[in-house]
């Protein structure tokens, strides 16, 4: 491969980067304008303003992230098959990289519900990211090997399925 394309290569690489990064930091500032809200036992301010704006922050997020990878990258979704029209689905990824997420994102998001990962919950430190996972609720599960910890990350995937009856949303558990 020629040192040119190389190039052009590691610059889309870094370009896609800042892209991600940006995009997911205004959606961030945005979230963090409702994340008060949250806090008012008002069930029906909850269901009727709050949910659905943080769900719309989402998926502009997700609009503004697949444009890149669609018009600016040139990556073709092709989805082969039906997605369940399931309001809440349980989704079982092989997670290979981080790009995995935006696309699953994009096929799940775009038609459906919003996705709602159980994530490490040494993620919650990772400036950007993290931040919007706790933002968002994302159940936050320990991942060792100790009973304790099993049994607490089993409670936390439960509460997740269960919380799905509550708000629209598919849960996404990588493999």
């Amino acid at each position: 491969m020629s040192t040119l394309k190389q190039l052009q290569q590691h610059s889309l690489s870094v370009l896609s980067c800042i892209w991600f990064s940006g995009n997911l930091l205004i959606w961030l500032s945005a979230l963090l304008l409702i994340t008060p809200f949250k806090l008012i036992p008002m069930p029906w301010l909850q269901a009727k303003v709050v949910v659905p704006l943080a769900h719309g922050f989402y998926r502009a997020a997700v609009r503004v992230n697949s444009f890149w990878m669609q018009r600016v990258v040139g990556i073709e979704i092709l989805v082969e098959g039906a997605i369940s029209p399931h309001p809440n689905p349980i989704v079982v990824c092989n997670h290979q990289s981080w790009f995995d997420i935006p696309l699953v994102q994009e096929v799940i998001a775009s038609q459906g519900p919003i996705v709602q990962f159980l994530i490490k919950r040494e993620l919650i430190w990772v400036p950007i990211i993290g931040w919007i996972c706790l933002v968002l609720n994302f159940p936050r599960l320990h991942r060792s090997g100790a009973a304790h910890d099993r049994a607490q990350d089993l409670a936390a995937i439960a509460s997740a399925a269960q919380s799905l009856n509550q708000a629209p949303g598919a849960l996404l558990v990588v493999a």
